[in-house]
């Protein structure tokens, strides 16, 4: 039934424009794990037209001779369809950190691995599989949760990954039927991972038990699920444009005199990427509406609010209002080329070419010279650091982050890279003269953003 082309642009019907917009000869790279999903997907951008397309699989080397399978399988497709296809593996159950379970720390490296070979192959997109069943769930599963609007738009139709790459699930408001009509058509196979077979996690226990249970009430719930939560999220998304300024104001009185929805959204907003709960919120709220003057309150995630006298603030405690509450400073960590998390943000390490020296001094990036090669170290401040940008005096890190009127509790989490154990680089400070390269030098650029509160929140293809 849908054999061409333009069937398959029918198929990935969600966020199109995304995909129209790399024709002619844009670079998208498709998560591919061998199952029905992710397998359809690479096949439909396949026959899409006008795209350069590229898989990626991870092997997460949990399921034995499965997994290896699974890697074969992704092969042996990608050989036949012309596909360059890249592989990477890791040993997900000796790489998670503390506190970090199997899935997160999967997912993480996945993560790691999708982002750092976009960059690698040029693709401004990396397509997921995600489809609208996957959205049925996640709004279930929220749901029960507790969740509010928010956890209930599920899972985003796009967002990015690293500078310059965003994710994109095209099969958002696709069916799992139509998936499977999708390839039977076209007499594809895939393979099932044995783990999704048995309702020992919470997504396959809703698959299995509750929402067949949904559609025995209304037959087309998972279209409906997936619509509304498209809807919602097209809401929300207007309901931030509106509170976006107020948050960046700060102005508690306009806080206080906006409409609800869109007070509290701001608020959340400062308080990103802890999300406070309704009667945290509604705590903030009343803050703001309390006068002149100053005032904090404790709204829970090591955060205080504090109004000063028409300043709102949300920021950690210090040592002052809560001992036990600063938060504690990362461990050290190696960074390399490609996408890193760390503490609260992505940094990302490319091979460049070093701009005039005044962009290098005026741009958000940083920038060390190709003279040094990665892993480098990213770690905390210590005692001891100092730093001496192009053109300035030598200072202690202690010193700048003082004059610069960074807070205390904050300092532990600003990320300071070094090479050979000295310090090389801190972003709002810039990079030390002695690895700073020169301007048309190879060089390793490094892009420092906020990790996105989603990259944590779903299951991925």
């Amino acid at each position: 039934m849908m054999n061409d082309a333009g069937s398959a642009r029918t198929f990935l019907r969600a966020g199109t424009e995304y995909l129209d917009h790399l024709r002619p000869g844009g670079a998208v790279l498709a998560a591919l794990s061998g199952g029905a999903d992710s397998t359809a997907l690479v096949i439909a951008l396949h026959e899409y037209g006008g795209l350069t397309v590229f898989a990626a699989h991870f092997n997460h080397c949990l399921r034995g001779e499965e997994s290896e399978r699974d890697e074969q399988f992704c092969r042996d497709l990608c050989e036949r369809l012309g596909i360059r296809i890249f592989c990477g593996r890791g040993d997900v159950a000796s790489s998670r950190l503390k506190g970090e379970g199997t899935e997160e720390a999967a997912r993480r490296m996945r993560y790691d691995f999708l982002s750092r070979t976009a960059v690698e192959c040029g693709a401004s997109l990396v397509a997921l599989a995600h489809t609208a069943d996957d959205q049925a769930e996640t709004v279930l599963m929220n749901l029960a949760r507790g969740s509010g609007a928010d956890g209930l738009r599920g899972i985003p139709l796009t967002r990015r990954l690293v500078p310059g790459v965003t994710a994109l699930r095209p099969m958002l408001l696709t069916t799992r039927a139509e998936v499977e009509e999708f390839l039977e058509c076209r007499g594809e196979r895939w393979v099932t991972d044995s783990t999704n077979l048995t309702n020992d996690y919470t997504r396959n226990f809703v698959r299995h038990e509750i929402t067949p249970r949904m559609r025995e009430l209304n037959v087309r719930f998972t279209e409906h699920a997936a619509a509304a939560a498209a809807s919602l999220a097209e809401d929300i998304a207007c309901l931030e444009r509106l509170a976006r300024p107020l948050a960046e104001s700060g102005s508690a009185s306009a806080i206080a005199d906006a409409p609800r929805p869109i007070a509290a959204r701001a608020v959340r907003m400062l308080a990103a990427p802890f999300i406070p709960g309704r009667s945290q919120t509604e705590a903030v709220l009343e803050l703001c509406r309390n006068g002149a003057g100053s005032a904090q309150i404790s709204i829970g995630g090591g955060l205080i609010a504090r109004r000063v006298y028409d300043r709102l603030e949300i920021v950690p405690q210090d040592n002052r209002s809560a001992p036990d509450s600063r938060p504690l400073a990362p461990s050290p960590a190696p960074l390399r080329a490609g996408a890193n998390l760390y503490a609260q943000s992505v940094i990302t390490l490319t091979s460049a070419t070093a701009p005039a020296a005044a962009n290098m001094s005026s741009g958000a990036a940083l920038w060390i010279s190709g003279r040094f090669s990665p892993p480098f170290i990213v770690r905390p401040r210590q005692p001891g650091d100092f730093l001496r940008p192009a053109g300035r005096p030598r200072a202690s890190l202690k010193k700048l982050f003082i004059n610069a009127k960074i807070p205390a509790a904050l300092r532990p989490l600003l990320p300071v890279i070094t090479v050979d154990g000295r310090v090389a680089a801190v972003p709002g400070f810039g990079t030390d003269a002695e690895f700073l390269p020169s301007p048309g030098e190879h060089s390793w650029r490094i892009d420092i953003v906020p990790a996105s509160p989603d990259i944590q929140a779903q299951g991925d293809k």
